[in-house]
Formats: C-alpha cells, structure tokens, sequence
C-alpha cells in the first residue's frame, strides 16, 4: 500500500525521485501532460525511503543499483484537479554515472546544458539537479 493520503479535496503523498545520471545528461520520464519529472513513485508502508528510490530504478530501468546518495528532502506543494496537495519527496541521486542501457519509450535523456529550458516539474527539480552543493538540503516548491 501506497504513502498516499486523501483527505476529501486535499492530500498528502510520500515518495522518492531518483536523479539518474547516465552519458548524454539526466533520465526524466515524459507525463502525457507534456511536461517531463525524475524517475520515482510513492513509497510503501513499511518501505525505506533508500529501497523505495532502489526498487523504482528497478521497475522503470530494468536495473539493480545499490550506490545511491540522499541529497535533500523536497516539499511540493500544487493543485491536481480540485485537490491541493502536498507531496513530500526523498531526494536520491546515483552516485556513480549509469552505464548505456535502452530506454523504454516514456523515458527520455536531456543534456545537462539543456536541463534549465526544459519543461521539468516540479521547476525547483532544474536547480536540484544542478546544484553542487554537498550535504542534505530540504527544498521547497511553493504552489505556483
């Protein structure tokens, strides 16, 4: 069972988002919306953030990895519908550049010199992705 809450015309989710580096840029998935978001998905009850983040790069790359870094925490905060949520977000990255693989169709490779003109949301992901800070950081996306 999901980290997903609803409260009637609000919710709360818990999940993870993997910052995937391989040669060429950054793994994103496409949404049917048109905007592009990190690999990840909603923790489970009784699941580690660490193997939420694991078994996702799993189930949407096909791979086993078990050298990942918790960068920050993101708080988003936006509208789906007619419900406000808010989405609390475990920030993983991989620590070592994947090797090539092939993709499935939803999943797409933007360039680093590319990452800022892209459609990616939440837009604070732009500067995470970027940042070369080091240590864990909490984030924050105001509702837009």
């Amino acid at each position: 069972m999901d980290l997903t809450f609803d409260f009637g015309n609000c919710g709360l989710n818990i999940r993870v988002v993997v910052i995937a580096k391989m040669s060429g840029g950054y793994i994103f998935e496409k949404h049917k919306m048109g905007h592009l978001y990190t690999i990840g998905g909603r923790i489970k009850i009784n699941e580690t953030s660490l193997n939420a983040a694991k078994r996702e790069i799993t189930e949407e790359l096909g791979i086993t990895i078990e050298n990942l870094k918790l960068k920050g925490v993101l708080e988003n905060f936006f509208t789906y519908g007619e419900c406000e949520v808010h989405e609390i977000s475990f920030i993983y990255e991989t620590v070592d550049e994947l090797e090539p693989i092939t993709l499935p169709d939803e999943l797409i490779v933007i360039p680093e010199n590319e990452i800022r003109e892209s459609n990616i949301l939440p837009l604070i992901m732009k500067d995470i992705i970027l940042s070369k800070e080091t240590g864990l950081k909490h984030y924050l996306q105001e509702k837009i």
